[in-house]
């Protein structure tokens, strides 16, 4: 199956610049609409876990890993925990 296998790797070479959305997801929560024009700067929306639970990390919209949240340079990065099977081609 060597052919194979080769016909996937050159597959992917062809798509491999493409471009997919990443989104790190540390929580939810529903609001009503009131609640929502009732916001103002300073407020606080609670979310639907802990503090220090992983976050999800999503892949055009498909839940793909789980990760911790950190900051590098000042900036918010995610720390890859866990990588879940996905089924080939689900991406």
């Amino acid at each position: 199956c060597r052919s194979a296998a080769s016909a996937g790797a050159a597959n992917l070479g062809r798509i491999s610049n493409v471009e997919m959305a990443m989104t790190v997801e540390i929580g939810r929560t529903r609001m009503s609409v009131r609640d929502v024009l009732d916001l103002e700067p300073g407020a606080v929306i609670e979310l639907d876990r802990s503090a220090g639970a992983p976050a999800d990390v999503l892949l055009n919209g498909r839940l793909v890993a789980h990760g911790e949240v950190v900051v590098v340079d000042q900036d918010y990065a995610v720390r890859i925990t866990q990588i879940l099977d996905v089924a080939d081609g689900a991406l």
